[in-house]
């Protein structure tokens, strides 16, 4: 919780936000600007070599990339919480062009393994072809069946790719909204503790007040215990004394 109240108190103005965004712009982001060109020749030599086998690892391997990508779109977006108010505008022009190049190396690498998968899967209809032409005895009908069974067993294949995918920006989209819920609450957290020292404030002053009356009521009732004659005398000892404890009494006043 205490962590959660200084990641909400300590924003800090944009020229200090500068120094990890640079690190974005001049590293990261050209890092994975050259590994995404290398993966690219990369496939188009395997494409012209039908070397389908090291397309399919190929693919496999890479799909670490486009988690890095998702990754850096993250921590921008949480280097964000920590910029000031005044300074939010800024960041987001900054940041527009670093978002735009993620994501479309996010969209060439999607759209790279959909290549990849499409050639494969005409690869495979092909050899199931060959396979099955010399088969004797067999109608052309069950034959029509068998590659409609492996091409329905490949578009689910792809289908539950794409799910996945699916499921990772919706996860990261959960992430960005408990942030902003956290970002909320503990905003509020803050007020409330603010309202509790203003009341406490408060309190301490009406404290001292209260004392200082109880003080003045004391000196009030000192004064009975040195008019002796008004209670053990009578009247008597009232006008005898009457005169000089007046005096004494308005000296003390």
């Amino acid at each position: 919780m205490a962590d959660a109240l200084n990641f909400v108190i300590n924003k800090q103005p944009y020229k200090i936000i500068e120094v990890p965004l640079a690190k974005f712009t001049e590293d990261v982001i050209p890092h994975h600007q050259n590994v995404y060109q290398q993966y690219k020749s990369s496939i188009k030599k395997l494409l012209a070599l039908n070397n389908y086998e090291q397309l399919e690892k190929e693919i496999k391997e890479k799909k670490r990339n486009v988690k890095q990508l998702r990754n850096l779109m993250y921590e921008l977006d949480t280097l964000r919480t920590q910029v000031e108010d005044e300074d939010l505008d800024k960041f987001d022009m900054e940041t527009l062009s670093l978002r735009k190049i993620i994501l479309n190396l996010i969209t060439g690498y999607t759209e790279l393994e959909k290549t990849v998968n499409q050639v494969i899967e005409r690869q495979n209809v092909e050899l199931e072809k060959e396979n099955l032409e010399p088969l004797e005895g067999t109608s052309q009908i069950q034959m029509q069946q068998t590659i409609e069974e492996i091409k329905l067993q490949q578009r689910e294949e792809q289908l539950n790719k794409v799910e996945n995918i699916h499921k990772d920006v919706q996860d990261l989209n959960d992430i960005y909204k408990n942030l902003n819920e956290m970002v909320v609450n503990q905003a509020d957290l803050v007020d409330q503790i603010s309202n509790d020292v203003d009341n406490t404030q408060q309190n301490v002053i009406e404290g001292t007040r209260t004392l200082a009356k109880a003080h003045n009521y004391r000196g009030f009732f000192r004064w009975h215990d040195w008019w002796p004659h008004w209670s053990r005398s009578g009247s008597k000892g009232r006008r005898s004394g009457g005169g000089s404890l007046r005096n004494s009494w308005l000296h003390w006043w």
